[in-house]
């Protein structure tokens, strides 16, 4: 039973590679490596994969999985279960990366290899970087001192304010419907889309749109800011030093209630609470007719496909971010992500 690296980083792959023997060696020695891959790229054929190959000559074998991280979680289990794990774990932060949990129980099981060493011997930037980053150490850094994996570090603003809602502005122009500033605009606004048959196909079918992923995808977290704080992570707010549960609270279940309103009038679609990360997709491109009215998300590409020339694109260009709405009694909060690691 071998053990492996779990990594965040390719610079961390980068030090591994450093540490193979390579001036005695004919042939190339086979790295096998587990990681998500997007329907757009190839991972074996890359020309970044490909170059490392032969700068090291070296070999790598790649067991991917798709985006959707109920897939890539799954098989990264059945990878682990089954006790023939791959050299390296290269994980997508928002897809199907370990948790801290994760790292120390398969860290205490052997499984894991520690990096701290290896580090101080090969990695003189990542070293570096966790001497001159704290937070960066801190995220990288087990209680016992332990490095078990590299993060993710950069700042990605989007990524922080991930719970993002995109209106389908073509339709408000065409409707001429301001932008929505509050919750009772936003609700008028979804309903004219329905009632005045945006799209055009004779029927009342226009939605608001989300899933189940991370990333924004979820729609209550947008929509519950206009009545008390959301994180979208673990409902928990600091009032006067003490530490509360917003889910108990009257704005609480006064954001519900208006959640089950835009339900009711039949312009949130039920599946918003359901959808994986393919049927999401597969509803934003519905090639019959434009479906969503709204959509959450991080960014539109989650639910439109946004690659290729508008002609072959026809929907992405179609939406556009809207400002947090404000609520009955005037809250409007923005929810922060820290930066995944």
């Amino acid at each position: 039973m071998k053990k492996v690296l779990f990594v965040f980083f390719l610079s961390v792959l980068t030090m591994l590679l450093v540490i193979m023997p390579t001036s005695a060696q004919s042939e190339p020695i086979t790295i096998n490596i587990f990681s998500p891959q997007a329907a757009t790229r190839d991972l074996a054929t890359n020309a970044f994969s490909t170059s490392l190959e032969k700068m090291f000559n070296v070999k790598f074998n790649w067991t991917t999985t798709t985006y959707d991280n109920t897939d890539a979680s799954e098989k990264r289990n059945l990878a682990l279960a089954s006790g023939d794990y791959p050299d390296v774990f290269m994980l997508v932060p928002w897809v199907d990366q370990f948790s801290q949990i994760d790292l120390l129980k398969y860290g205490s099981q052997g499984v894991i290899l520690p990096l701290n060493d290896l580090i101080d011997q090969y990695a003189p930037n990542i070293k570096a970087a966790l001497e001159k980053f704290p937070d960066f150490k801190a995220f990288a850094t087990a209680p016992d001192g332990t490095i078990w994996g590299i993060p993710q570090f950069i700042q990605c603003y989007h990524c922080s304010y991930a719970n993002k809602m995109w209106v389908n502005t073509k339709w408000l122009k065409a409707l001429n419907i301001p932008t929505p500033v509050t919750t009772e605009d936003f609700k008028n606004m979804l309903i004219a889309f329905r009632e005045k048959d945006a799209n055009g196909n004779g029927e009342a079918d226009e939605v608001l749109g989300g899933a189940t992923m991370d990333y924004g995808t979820r729609p209550i977290p947008y929509l519950m800011d206009a009545f008390t704080y959301d994180d979208d992570r673990t409902f928990l707010i600091v009032n006067e030093g003490k530490v509360e549960t917003v889910a108990t609270t009257q704005a609480w279940k006064d954001g519900l209630t208006y959640i089950k309103s835009l339900y009711d009038a039949g312009v949130l679609d039920e599946t918003a609470f359901t959808n994986n990360a393919d049927a999401y997709s597969a509803e934003g491109n519905n090639a019959n007719a434009e479906m969503l009215s709204a959509g959450a998300g991080m960014h539109p590409h989650i639910f439109v496909n946004c690659f290729g020339a508008a002609d072959t694109t026809p929907y992405c260009y179609d939406y556009d971010a809207i400002p947090p709405l404000t609520g009955p009694d005037g809250t409007q909060f923005a929810s922060v992500l820290p930066n995944t690691v």
